[in-house]
């Protein structure tokens, strides 16, 4: 499991910037993975998902704030095989 808080920016004024900073925002993850072997070759099994609460944020350093929120819910799986 894994949390993250992102303050608001208070060293920027409004008239400084196009917009408003954005509001501080929280996420939250999480990853399970499990290591076997399968006839000798080893398996790593992975699953990771990224703000599990699919919350509405935007990024202050991200260029594109202006103009969209940032990825909600974001689930990965992956399986590594080692030959």
């Amino acid at each position: 499991m894994n949390a993250r808080y992102v303050f608001r920016r208070s060293d920027i004024k409004d008239d400084q910037d196009f917009m408003s900073t954005p509001s501080g925002y929280c996420l939250l993850g999480a990853e399970i993975t499990s290591d076997f072997s399968i006839s000798n070759h080893k398996v790593k099994f992975a699953i990771r998902c990224e703000n599990l609460l699919n919350v509405v944020y935007r990024d202050y350093l991200n260029r594109l704030r202006y103009f969209a929120n940032e990825e909600g819910r974001n689930l990965a799986i992956s399986l590594k095989f080692d030959l």
